[in-house]
């Protein structure tokens, strides 16, 4: 599959989602994004999401929903860009709208993985194995390079 045929959900309309979105969109990639609240999914839908920072500046249109429910089409990638504590809920809600060979993956700040396994495991859980794999990985990569008092409790 092609980058330009692949559908992307962003979970979350935060900071990390809303970059996260608005820099796919800029890039020519099929993505929509689902906010916690009405009003800021209206906001969003209306005049778009606008970026400025290390980025550069740009404004991008975005289709926004307020709840996962109202996404129409099943999507191949899913970014959960949740807070931890809303997490499961919207994890649980995903499974109707992720395609069979998609993935969920969490850009949370903290590794979920364990939780979200538990939600995603009936569907796909090589992503979330995958996630580990990457955050162990980091760690040791930051543990073994850096000798700062710091990373002593990742030892």
């Amino acid at each position: 599959m092609k980058k330009s045929e692949l559908k992307f959900l962003v979970v979350g309309a935060g900071a990390v989602g809303g970059i996260t979105a608005a820099l796919l969109r800029k890039n020519g990639i099929d993505v929509e994004i689902v906010c916690k609240y009405d009003d800021y999914a209206s906001l969003v839908s209306e005049n778009g999401l606008k970026v400025s920072g290390v980025c550069g500046e740009f404004s991008t249109d975005i289709p926004a929903f307020a709840s996962v429910s109202q996404v129409k089409n099943e999507k191949d990638i899913i970014l959960l860009t949740t807070k931890t504590t809303d997490m499961i809920k919207a994890a649980q809600s995903l499974i109707s709208i992720l395609k069979k060979d998609g993935f969920v993956i969490s850009l949370q700040n903290g590794f979920c993985e364990d939780e979200l396994g538990r939600v995603s495991a009936p569907v796909n859980n090589a992503i979330v194995n995958m996630i580990h794999q990457i955050e162990q990985q980091i760690r040791e990569i930051l543990v073994s390079n850096f000798n700062d008092p710091f990373f002593d409790r990742f030892r």
